[in-house]
């Protein structure tokens, strides 16, 4: 029997008729920049003021709470319970919440499929940069053979795609850019480019659909291995996992390329496979997407454990990989819809910047700037260094001048300063 996940909904009855609140979320970050944080979960979450402002006349003793929301980039349809903080885990046959109107959506996610009510209620992300004016979703059921923790603790799912007049969200900015912290628990999401961080010149333009969504990947190299795909692979972005998440086949087709390079992985693990290395992480073969004439790279640093430790020599090196299906449960699960998939998890997105271009529906990745603090290298150490070498020869110097004027000597039995 399928795990299922509800979200308990408040629905406002009034008379024989099902009022849905207006609610208002909103955020006010300094000149257009969402920190991005992780909860204890795993989810990227930005956090927003709820302002539940119901219909006149009704009182309403909490007017402002603050909650999270998950960010995603591959759907335009954001995800709100009614009156509820967070997605819940219940049993099918033990409970469920059967709204009184007629149910008008029903859709999938990554790891879930909602069914709910349309509405078109407000959700101010940023007042100068996002605010929702297409239509959402408020869920009164949510099934899942996926993770026991999908959607915990959060209110819902902030929708970034543009399709659906999701375009119509993006008010004075028209591209956003995401830059994940090294650790992997913090980020953040601009909404106006900062150069500074970014190498110049892009590592490539992906022509994307409006859900930021890459199609006809085809063909595969694994160091100088090469092959072509049985099916053609869509890929999307999803920061709500460090993993790159493969269809099945696919994920069977980059272990065997591997292993004909002269790497021997556990093939029978379907997540994280370990592999014997006895060798640096930077000697593993770069793997290289192809849509059409476009190349996806995925450095070893990228897609191993530990990747950024490129001076250590590893006997065993974990992969941050893993296989997909509709048809498991658990982890692994992926809903039908994304069967065919290509999932670049936040490891993808720690390594390079990305950003996604509104007007043209492009997602252009860069390589990070060697003065990017994020990267933890680059110039800024040599900024440190140099401050605490002044800093410690000015505490000399104090220390040295402290001592002199503080010396004393014997003199008919009494101490004098020495000036």
């Amino acid at each position: 029997m399928k795990t299922s996940f509800l979200v308990l909904l408040g629905l406002l009855a009034l008379s024989s008729a099902v009022r849905l609140p207006t609610q208002l979320l909103r955020i006010s970050p300094k000149n257009g920049e969402i920190a991005l944080n992780t909860t204890e979960n795993g989810h990227f979450i930005v956090h927003v003021d709820l302002e539940d402002q119901r219909t006149a006349g009704e009182a309403n003793d909490d007017p402002l709470k603050t909650v999270q929301m998950i960010p995603i980039f591959y759907k335009s349809e954001t995800l709100l319970p009614l009156d509820c903080l967070m997605f819940q885990k219940y049993e099918c046959g033990s409970y469920q919440c059967t709204p009184d109107e007629e149910i008008t959506i029903i859709t999938d996610y990554l790891t879930f499929k909602a069914e709910g009510l349309s509405t078109e209620t407000q959700v101010f992300l940023d007042y100068s940069n996002w605010n929702l004016k297409s239509p959402a979703l408020y869920a009164s059921k949510c099934t899942s053979n996926g993770p026991e923790t999908t959607g915990m603790g959060t209110y819902g799912y902030l929708a970034m795609g543009t399709a659906n007049r999701g375009d119509e969200n993006f008010i004075g900015a028209q591209e956003f850019s995401i830059v994940l912290e090294k650790d992997g628990k913090n980020g953040m999401m601009y909404y106006s480019w900062n150069a500074a961080l970014a190498e110049p010149n892009p590592s490539v333009v992906l022509s994307t659909d409006a859900n930021w969504q890459l199609n006809n990947i085809g063909a595969v190299n694994v160091g100088n291995k090469h092959a072509e795909t049985a099916t053609k692979y869509s890929l999307i972005f999803d920061i709500n996992t460090e993993l790159i998440r493969l269809p099945a086949a696919f994920y069977t087709q980059i272990l065997d390329l591997i292993k004909e390079v002269g790497i021997t992985c556990a093939s029978e693990n379907n997540s994280k496979p370990v592999c014997k290395l006895n060798n640096m992480i930077k000697t593993l073969p770069t793997i290289t997407l192809y849509s059409e004439e476009k190349l996806i790279v995925l450095p070893p640093q990228l897609y191993a454990v530990n990747g950024a430790n490129d001076s250590f020599v590893f006997e065993d090196v974990t992969l941050n990989l893993q296989q997909t299906s509709p048809e498991v449960k658990g982890d692994n699960y992926v809903s039908d819809t994304y069967s065919k998939h290509i999932i670049l998890g936040s490891s993808f997105m720690r390594h390079y910047i990305t950003r996604f271009d509104v007007q043209n529906s492009t997602v252009t990745i860069y390589n990070r700037s060697s003065g990017n603090p994020s990267n933890g290298s680059g110039p800024w150490i040599w900024v440190l260094v140099g401050l605490v070498v002044i800093g410690l020869a000015v505490g000399f110097y104090l220390k040295s001048k402290s001592k002199g004027a503080s010396e004393v000597h014997e003199d008919g039995g009494k101490s004098s300063l020495l000036n």
